[in-house]
């Protein structure tokens, strides 16, 4: 398709990415008869004179105060995603803690600048790469979905609107929607197993930072706690990111070589088995033990063995750790026996009911705008039957992600999300598993990962937002470069020698 002179997707002539994807020529003319990296100066420009005019109007007419700086400050270093691209990219990965982390109420500056640096970065990249330099980004289906689901949920502003939703609230939303478009600056930078590896480095210092916080998190609350009830509502934030982070450290242990690489990828181990054991998240739990299941099924005896070391390893420094700590370990027991015995009620598990009463209020909701949806940000009603006297509640986050999205956007809005995560999701499944030969680390360290990050995301998604969080959002993009990648490498080549 084009657009004038602006081509958005891909034509069938073209040989190839890297070939499509190759910077103009030096002293090719452009759009507006400039040369090619004029859009990068020019962004420079712009943004070295009119950015410290606007931070001084804002301190000194106090017109927007400490905000309307931290989001300055966060446009001004998202220059460098036009400017140091690649820098940019790997950036965004080691800003994680920070943006992952923080999850008050409360909007704070530094939530504004990581915002304001992820969001604007990535628009302009998009920028840069469409309409300066005129680069294709759509390359396949997903591609193509992906961006549709983002066009059509933009224009859901409107009915927000109509709905009395806080512009606010929509802006914030749609904000964390735009992380899906991070999968393309990913899948242009990150192409060779150099780049891979770099990008594991970082992303694994990322999930040791937030592990920590959140180990100490859970020290802090179960130290407090005196009934196992009170631990009902542990920190289950960052949840789908830091279990694939295990499955990402025990293929990497195989994956390559060096000692100290070897054993920071055990320590991320040790410490994401450390939070998915103190979730009580019982979904987390089963896919957790499915996925090493299956990576014992594509490893050699040999590898086998080291496999179920480094699980007996983690186990025994999780128990040790627990219980030289915590002064109230049988608290946590307590509540470990509570989650284990409840599994088998069905129905009758409080938890079980209190979704169904959810999904009944929110698909009547539904019924009524399913077209066009309610907006997003909008709230819903319903009775809260885990509470004393069943109150109505009224909140804008339902335990199931397509219930999410329907309610929101509406059906056909949806459709675009659900068909761009089952292209990547089928495509992990057939590079994985039916490729032509025996599963094995040497041909499907990418594609299982992919394959694992998408079905730790889409199993979650079913009792809860997770389609529209932060973490789980991160995953799949990650999931889907490393399946795009798979997709570029020969089947008949191994990724490394077994």
């Amino acid at each position: 398709m084009n657009f004038g002179k602006w081509t958005l997707f891909e034509n069938k002539r073209d040989s190839g990415m890297a070939e499509s994807n190759r910077p103009p020529e030096t002293g090719k003319m452009t759009l507006l008869n400039v040369p090619a990296d004029f859009g990068s100066r020019f962004f420079l420009v712009l943004l070295g004179t009119i950015l410290p005019v606007g931070i001084f109007l804002a301190v000194k007419a106090e017109l927007f105060g400490i905000y309307a700086l931290a989001a300055i400050i966060g446009i001004f270093f998202a220059s460098m995603s036009i400017i140091f691209p690649k820098v940019w990219a790997y950036s965004t990965i080691l800003l994680l803690p920070l943006y992952l982390i923080s999850r008050d109420t409360d909007v704070n500056p530094m939530e504004i600048v990581v915002y304001s640096y992820l969001f604007s970065g990535i628009m302009l990249w998009f920028i840069s790469e469409v309409f300066i330099h005129r680069r294709k980004v759509v390359y396949n289906f997903g591609d193509f979905c992906i961006i549709l689901f983002l066009v059509f949920a933009f224009f859901n502003i409107i009915i927000a609107l109509l709905n009395n939703t806080e512009l606010l609230a929509w802006f914030k939303e749609y904000t964390v929607y735009c992380l899906y478009l991070l999968y393309f600056p990913y899948r242009k930078f990150f192409r060779t197993d150099d780049d891979v590896r770099k990008v594991i480095t970082c992303l694994a210092l990322s999930l040791i930072i937030i592990s920590l916080y959140q180990l100490y998190h859970f020290k802090t609350l179960i130290v407090m706690a005196t009934f196992a009830y009170e631990l009902q509502s542990t920190l289950r934030i960052n949840l789908t990111l830091l279990s694939f982070g295990a499955v990402l450290a025990i293929l990497s242990i195989f994956r390559y070589k060096g000692k100290f690489f070897k054993i920071y990828m055990l320590l991320l181990a040790i410490l994401c088995a450390g939070i998915v054991t103190t979730s009580f998240a019982r979904t987390t739990w089963i896919i957790e033990l499915g996925l090493i299941g299956a990576i014992l099924f594509i490893l050699n005896r040999r590898q086998k063995i080291v496999a179920l070391t480094i699980a007996g390893i983690s186990a025994l420094a999780i128990v040790i750790t627990l219980v030289s700590m915590l002064s109230n370990f049988d608290v946590y027991l307590g509540m470990l026996n509570k989650k284990f015995l409840s599994t088998g009620d069905g129905k009758k598990d409080p938890s079980v009911r209190a979704r169904i009463v959810e999904y009944s209020s929110v698909w009547k909701s539904i019924e009524q705008n399913p077209i066009s949806g309610n907006g997003i940000g909008k709230k819903f009603a319903h009775k809260n039957i885990l509470a004393n006297g069943n109150p109505v509640m009224r909140k804008s986050f339902i335990h199931n992600s397509f219930l999410q999205l329907w309610y929101c956007l509406g059906i056909p809005t949806a459709i675009p999300i659900v068909l761009f995560l089952l292209f990547y999701y089928l495509k992990s499944i057939m590079l994985t598993f039916f490729h032509g030969r025996k599963p094995n680390i040497a041909y499907c360290f990418y594609q299982f990962l992919a394959f694992s990050g998408l079905t730790i995301a889409l199993s979650h998604a079913m009792v809860s937002p997770q389609l529209v969080a932060k973490e789980t959002i991160i995953l799949i993009v990650f999931s889907c470069w490393l399946c795009n990648l798979a997709m570029k490498k020969e089947t008949t080549m191994p990724l490394l020698k077994s």
